[in-house]
């Protein structure tokens, strides 16, 4: 490829990744409260401490993958972050206390925060032509799909009841990894930058 060109079948894969990625987020945010509370029996301020270690989790994450995206690359890091998403849901479904969700958040947010700049950055390869549009899209996609989706993973919460959001969540992570490992690797020159 040149310089400059646009790859809107790649940046059509990516845009799936970010939809996957930013319903999960947004879901485990709304339901994990709810999903702890509900099986574990704890108190719903214990349960706004599970929040708040996953946005602890999520800034040292943000961090700790771009440092691992300079190492490995873009498209790997993507990668190696989305195939352990649908793991870290599945773990805590299979958590068998309370205090077990604790680790497994960490893997979840290596999943969910770790990849954000390979994925912004990789957007910006893929349209080189469009590089402003390619950020918009990226960061405004990632912030804003899951706010307008989750809200039908609630009605399924309604009408299945809490654990099934965790199946869903599960089949989401299968979806992104599938996504992650389709996206083609952008120029040799722009993945080693």
């Amino acid at each position: 490829r040149t310089p400059g060109e646009n790859d809107w079948s790649a940046f059509a894969r990516l845009t799936v990744v970010i939809f996957c990625r930013s319903v999960a987020l947004t879901s485990l945010l709304a339901f994990l409260p709810l999903y702890c509370i509900e099986r574990y029996g704890i108190t719903e301020a214990f349960s706004s401490v599970l929040i708040s270690f996953l946005c602890i989790c999520g800034a040292v994450m943000t961090i700790l993958g771009g440092w691992v995206t300079d190492r490995v690359g873009l498209v790997r890091a993507c990668r190696l972050g989305y195939l352990t998403m649908a793991p870290s849901f599945a773990l805590i479904i299979l958590a068998p206390s309370v205090w077990w969700i604790f680790p497994v958040l960490l893997l979840a947010s290596f999943a969910l925060n770790g990849t954000y700049a390979a994925f912004v950055v990789l957007g910006q390869y893929y349209l080189g032509r469009n590089v402003g549009l390619a950020s918009g899209v990226t960061l405004g996609l990632s912030a804003s799909l899951g706010g307008i989706f989750t809200p039908l993973i609630g009605m399924a919460a309604d009408a299945w009841g809490l654990s099934a959001v965790m199946d869903i969540l599960v089949g989401i992570g299968v979806l992104c990894a599938v996504a992650a490992f389709s996206l083609p690797q952008p120029r040799a020159s722009a993945d080693a930058a």
